[in-house]
């Protein structure tokens, strides 16, 4: 039976850690902070502190995640209700206030957007998306969406190349799926997924495990009193022949680290290496000839009855379907003014 060894220990905070978070890219690259707002940046392989920033707040912070696709940038949540963007080359922030103190929070970036799941006061549960902080954008809070009221918080599972996150909260049945987006309507719901007992805890299989020619987005292993689960999210396709290259884009590969925490702290480039997801030899569904159907109105006939009020349609299917009925009928008999004279119907 295997034991467990001791590589070291990192001293450097004067008060009780709070949070961390390793670097998904960077090799050993380990951020903690404490209960007093003091932030440290550590290369956990030589066991030495790179960098130090205090971010005040009273009771520290509570969520904490890396930027995946620029790998200087690191958020964090405070229970002030403070969310910071912290460069770490530049050593500039920028803080965005969601109001409201907050009890517990989870956070997570994808390749466009923040999300951060918020535990708050009176066990409100509400989805907020920012904005990623980039030199070409503003790092500013974009929507909201409430989760209604519950004890445990939502927990995040992303997808950081399909911008969309299964949200799952300890002690309840429901898996609930959404879709993020950087302009109007910000965040939209999908189906929620109700499954058989309760949960007491979730994880979220490897990427390369799904099967993209069934679009199999995201696997979970939801862990139940006296079962596991196997929770699956497809999204609905016809032409399954074909590798669905609208949702499946290229996808950010972390199975290796992309610097070291030398080259990193150095200022080194940044650049995660993008894999392919499409099998060999399978054709994209963009390179398919589409057969366009000929349509039986001209272009101005389109043009005009797109701005046709309803009666006017409803009034034109009525006489039309009127002088159908005339022509297969034939003149009416008292049309044709048979039996009788011609100045009686002068009356």
């Amino acid at each position: 039976m295997s034991s467990a060894t001791l590589l070291g220990t990192l001293k450097g905070h004067k008060n009780k850690l709070c949070i961390m978070c390793f670097h998904p890219g960077v090799a050993g690259l380990l951020a903690a902070c404490d209960t007093n707002g003091t932030l440290i940046l550590w290369d956990t392989h030589k066991q030495i502190k790179l960098k130090t920033y205090e971010l005040g707040g009273e009771s520290g912070c509570i969520a904490m995640c890396w930027d995946p696709a620029n790998g200087y940038i690191l958020y964090v949540a405070q229970k002030s209700g403070k969310i910071i963007s912290l460069n770490c080359r530049t050593d500039s922030q920028k803080v965005v206030d969601i109001n409201g103190e907050i009890r517990n929070a989870r956070m997570g970036a994808t390749q466009d957007i923040l999300v951060v799941s918020v535990h708050g006061q009176r066990n409100s549960r509400t989805l907020y998306t920012l904005s990623l902080h980039r030199e070409e954008q503003e790092f500013v809070l974009l929507s909201s969406h409430s989760l209604g009221i519950g004890t445990s918080l939502y927990s995040l599972f992303l997808d950081v190349d399909l911008n969309m996150a299964c949200c799952v909260a300890r002690g309840e049945a429901t898996v609930v799926p959404f879709e993020f987006r950087t302009e109007s309507p910000y965040i939209l719901p999908l189906s929620v997924y109700d499954g058989h007992g309760t949960q007491y805890a979730c994880a979220q299989i490897n990427k390369s495990s799904c099967d993209v020619m069934s679009v199999e987005v995201m696997k979970l292993y939801k862990l139940c009193k006296d079962s596991v689960q196997l929770i699956t999210m497809f999204v609905p396709r016809l032409r399954k022949e074909y590798f669905q290259d609208d949702i499946f884009k290229t996808t950010m590969d972390f199975s290796s680290a992309v610097l070291t925490a030398d080259d990193w702290s150095s200022g080194e480039q940044y650049e995660v290496r993008g894999v392919d997801p499409c099998p060999e030899g399978v054709k994209k569904m963009s390179a398919v000839e589409v057969v366009k159907k000929s349509n039986q109105h001209s272009k101005i006939q389109q043009e005009h009855l797109k701005y046709k009020s309803h009666e006017a349609q409803r009034d034109e299917l009525f006489n039309s379907f009127a002088e159908q009925i005339q022509k297969e009928a034939g003149p009416l008999e008292q049309d044709m003014m048979e039996g009788c004279e011609e100045d009686e119907w002068s009356d």
